[in-house]
């Protein structure tokens, strides 16, 4: 079972963030997203998960009302 430490907040949405270096492998993403999408289903708000210590370097977002994940690019500089 993959250990990722999240740090998460409630308000109009739920906000995430985790220090993404913790995500070592698709085990510890898929298992994240089940998190998000529990989250997102039960509370029927957007969940978006942010760069730690940062919630305006968005990574993903989960939309219950569709149903879907949207992937936000990370620029390269």
């Amino acid at each position: 079972m993959p250990n990722v430490q999240v740090n998460f907040f409630l308000g109009d949405e739920v906000l995430f963030d985790v220090d993404l270096r913790e995500l070592e492998d698709q085990s510890a993403l898929d298992a994240l997203c089940e998190v998000l999408v529990l989250l997102g289903r039960s509370l029927r708000k957007p969940v978006t998960l942010s760069h730690e210590g940062n919630f305006d370097d968005v990574v993903i977002r989960y939309e219950p009302g569709i149903d879907e994940f949207t992937l936000i690019p990370i620029p390269i500089p």
